[in-house]
């Protein structure tokens, strides 16, 4: 009964107090969410365009629920297909990521967002530009 007990717990733990975090952190999604605008830029295309409503609140919940990239290589983000996507609350930056095929870096991590709203998006930037 001693090693059950002792087995359960470690299990107990190793599945609840060893996990890694998948999502963005917390502190970055707070920031996201307080967004009223984005300024996407493109390099390679010399393109810049201020988009607001509808689209903030579902880029930024796109990048909420988001999660660590686990499958395939490390994405190229010296691509022409990289946006630079600023997240802007009033007169302030909020945040500034890299945006490509739907994953995003974040302090050298990617994410990968399931949703398609990051593609979709980035797709519709390229048809505008």
């Amino acid at each position: 009964m001693k090693h059950f007990t002792i087995f359960w717990s470690l299990l107990a733990f190793a599945l609840c107090g060893c996990s890694v975090a998948t999502r963005p952190p917390a502190k970055f999604s707070q920031q996201v969410s307080a967004a009223d605008r984005l300024v996407v830029t493109n390099r390679y295309f010399s393109f810049g365009e201020t988009i607001a409503g509808a689209d903030v609140s579902s880029v930024a919940a796109a990048i909420k629920s988001a999660r660590k990239k686990t499958w395939g290589a490390a994405m190229d983000w010296s691509s022409p297909r990289v946006w630079n996507i600023e997240f802007d609350g009033g007169t302030n930056r909020l945040a500034v990521i890299p945006v490509c095929w739907g994953v995003f870096r974040l302090d050298g991590i990617e994410y990968n967002d399931g949703s398609g709203v990051l593609e979709a998006f980035c797709n519709k930037l390229e048809a505008d530009r």
